[in-house]
């Protein structure tokens, strides 16, 4: 359907990836909140092709759901600033795409940017803020320059955000450059990012590392994912990413965490004697984890902790990690609130 064209590269990115507002204006009531959504479909013009229109949308919202993706908000915030099938809404569209945004989506913060330079011009703080954020989510993107042609043809204009065209040669130097700054950003955001999307950020450039075959990012996007930091937990790929750093990479600090999620058993099967085994291989390794072993020691038999030693210090034995049930399956790095 025509009505729908102008926005289909924005379904092809996403796919891939499977303000002078405040936070607060982007509340919670817009992830779930079938009132809220049935209040803006109420708004739509009554046509046949607005109501194609608000069909897609309420599948977008069903598909978003399900795979904790933000399409629905993304599109319906283009339809607001467009005034397609309703009345135009630039506040109301920004409200919508700084919630996508906050969410680790890329493209509404490339929208943010640019409609806040239109606005305030280049020395707007909203205009440079949002394209600095814009920058770090740009990560996902495969073909940046293709993103900067499509916000020429969004926003009808020949002249894009100075801060926006910075950001998109930022992104093609750190692509295609060591993969070590790769990680040390995602280092940097995990550890000072103070924006709601942070965390999710961080976690995708340790997975643009990972992919890259750097060590300390595959440990990195393990534990994020096993740990739920800022992003869905993922138990398949934290599992495999901590058995490759802890067997192949010899990295202690998987050691130590599997022993942890070994223990508590929320993440991965409860095993004390594989705990015991982590542990002693991390001490071998080098790390003090003299209490720990201590305190796990009264909970094992005498045949468990020797057998333990044994495979620890003699053998091939490996890290094993299994999770039971397996969790509903959703892309890598997925926003969540904890």
């Amino acid at each position: 359907m025509r009505l729908l064209r102008p926005i289909t590269l924005l379904v092809l990115f996403l796919s891939l990836f499977t303000l002078g507002f405040p936070s607060a204006w982007a509340s919670e009531n817009l992830t779930n909140d079938d009132d809220w959504w049935e209040k803006q479909y109420e708004k739509f013009d009554d046509t046949d092709q607005c109501s194609a229109v608000t069909d897609y949308l309420k599948g977008l919202r069903f598909y978003d759901h399900h795979n904790t993706t933000f399409l629905a908000h993304i599109f319906l915030g283009g339809y607001l600033r467009q005034g397609t099938c309703l009345k135009v809404n630039i506040p109301l569209a920004k409200k919508v795409f700084i919630f996508a945004a906050e969410r680790g989506e890329t493209t509404p913060a490339l929208l943010l940017a640019q409609l806040y330079f239109t606005e305030e011009g280049e020395e707007g703080s909203n205009a440079q803020e949002w394209a600095k954020r814009a920058r770090l989510l740009m990560i996902t993107l495969t073909t940046p320059m293709r993103w900067k042609q499509y916000l020429f043809k969004r926003f009808q204009t020949s002249t894009l955000s100075p801060h926006l065209e910075h950001a998109f040669a930022w992104i093609k130097e750190k692509q295609n450059g060591p993969v070590d700054a790769v990680y040390d950003i995602g280092m940097d955001v995990l550890k000072n990012g103070t924006y709601p999307e942070s965390k999710v950020v961080a976690c995708r450039w340790f997975y643009n590392a990972e992919i890259k075959g750097h060590t300390k990012a595959s440990f990195q996007l393990g534990r994020q994912l096993a740990l739920g930091d800022g992003v869905k937990i993922a138990s398949g790929k934290a599992m495999l990413l901590l058995e490759l750093s802890a067997n192949v990479d010899h990295n202690v600090d998987a050691y130590v965490l599997a022993a942890q999620l070994l223990q508590e058993g929320d993440v991965f099967e409860k095993n004390l004697p594989h705990a015991y085994f982590a542990l002693l291989k991390a001490q071998i390794l080098g790390a003090d984890v003299s209490e720990q072993l201590k305190a796990l020691e009264p909970l094992l038999t005498d045949s468990e902790r020797w057998n333990a030693n044994l495979d620890a210090t003699t053998g091939p034995y490996q890290l094993t990690l299994s999770h039971d049930p397996p969790q509903f399956l959703h892309p890598s790095c997925s926003y969540s609130s904890r």
